[in-house]
């Protein structure tokens, strides 16, 4: 990898976060609300697209077409149990299409069908901006952060994502390494289990809006403040108490370690790593290695259909392994893996036979992976926020204008004709504002 700027970042579910290797310390990079996370939200409406903060704090006037937890259906069928089942607390709309789930909004007067990926590169555009911005340069490179139960699919599916928002996805690295994780173990689970309206789109918003309010409030209520000295929390919702107490009793009563922010814990170890592969010389990120493992257990199907695991889960990849499997007849034949490199030799005669076999499913085609699309998209909210800035620029003039004319170093020196005429000129330019903002 070249040399230059490359950036964490924690894609996560509800909250995203960015942050980069600088002066020999992590910064995790504030957004443009001043905030260290960002909402994993993008919104469409009849004239703009919204990502972030502005996508929801809107989302209860426009629930249909406001789109979250989006990572839950990234790299999966659309007939996957797990959808199936997360469906029913979307407000938006999913479909089908070639066994694929498309989110369908209505966007400036259209229907759009829009991939889990696109709709990731969205947010991903948002926080690049974010880090461009801090750091004043371009950023192409970035090391984003997958979950450890991620299986191969989802994991080309976030690298895609990446590559539609015209980033360099150096790695994808796993969010923790030595722990078990749960998808559907976070903030948006409780609030889920706290509501049950699944008819009212715009009244099931606001009871989402006040059951996570009230998670938050019920987050900071401690008598006591619980530490864990060889834990670290991830996640938002470690704050809770009682999780908080589960895993002190689950570890001995041991206490957290509280030296990194639980929302930007993955952040943080994906922006060491985007240093390390950037080339960074600094000595406190020289003895550091980062290790991958397999997510899931590999193995080979034995007679009677049971399964017989070659390599481990969270076995520390790369890794080779062989072992002498027998069959049942001397005749058979059969492809012994889906999706790897294999080797195998017949004892008995002698014989060998190599083969590669690349897994591609879930992926996007190329045709898929639309950059162009992306770059338009991108135009558009760039040219609406150059319009809203010169619209600001009016605003102020003007009212500075009238802040002038009634000062009496001016109002002494001009004809009441010329007065009257600046006058109107400025009521019209305010009025003028203010029917634009309204539309």
């Amino acid at each position: 990898m070249s040399s230059g700027n490359a950036v964490g970042i924690d894609l996560g579910s509800t909250y995203s976060c960015v942050g980069v290797w600088k002066n020999d310390r992590i910064e995790i990079i504030t957004n443009d609300q001043g905030l260290r996370t960002t909402p994993s939200y993008v919104a469409f409406t009849e004239t703009e697209r919204l990502i972030g903060d502005a996508a929801k704090n809107q989302v209860n006037m426009n629930p249909y077409n406001t789109v979250f937890n989006v990572k839950r259906l990234i790299g999966r069928n659309f007939n996957d149990e797990v959808i199936q089942s997360d469906i029913k607390h979307w407000p938006f709309k999913i479909i089908e299409k070639n066994g694929k789930p498309y989110i369908q909004v209505r966007f400036k007067g259209e229907k759009k069908d829009f991939t889990p990926e696109e709709i990731s590169s969205m947010i991903l555009v948002k926080l690049k901006e974010i880090a461009e911005a801090y750091l004043g340069t371009k950023v192409n490179n970035a090391v984003i952060t997958s979950p450890a139960f991620f299986n191969d699919s989802q994991r080309q599916a976030i690298k895609d994502a990446g590559e539609i928002a015209g980033l360099k996805v150096v790695e994808g690295i796993f969010e923790v390494k030595a722990v078990a994780g749960d998808t559907h173990l976070g903030g948006e689970d409780f609030d889920n289990r706290l509501e049950d309206l699944t008819t009212n789109a715009r009244a099931f918003r606001r009871l989402r809006t006040a059951c996570e309010r009230a998670k938050r409030e019920l987050s900071s209520s401690l008598k006591a403040s619980i530490e864990i000295d060889s834990l670290f929390k991830v996640g938002g919702s470690t704050r809770i108490p009682k999780i908080q107490k589960m895993v002190s009793e689950f570890f001995n009563y041991k206490e957290p370690n509280k030296s990194v922010n639980p929302d930007e814990a993955m952040a943080y170890g994906a922006a060491i790593q985007a240093a390390i592969l950037s080339g960074d010389t600094s000595k406190k990120t020289q003895d550091l290695l980062l290790l991958d493992i397999a997510a899931l257990s590999l193995g080979i199907e034995t007679t009677g259909g049971i399964m017989k695991p070659l390599i481990k889960r969270n076995t520390t990849v790369p890794i080779k392994k062989s072992e002498i499997i027998s069959t049942v007849l001397t005749i058979n034949r059969k492809c012994l893996f889906e999706f790897m490199k294999v080797s195998a030799v017949d004892k008995r005669t002698g014989r060998s036979k190599k083969m590669t076999i690349t897994n591609d499913k879930g992926r996007l085609s190329n045709e898929e992976i639309e950059l162009a699309e992306a770059e338009k998209y991108r135009e558009d909210d760039e040219k609406i926020a150059q319009d809203i800035h010169a619209r600001n620029l009016l605003e102020s003039y003007a009212y500075n204008l009238r802040n002038i004319l009634h000062s009496e170093q001016v109002a002494g020196n001009l004809d009441l004709a010329s007065k009257v005429k600046l006058e109107d000129a400025i009521q019209k330019s305010i009025t003028w504002l203010k029917i634009i903002q309204r539309q």
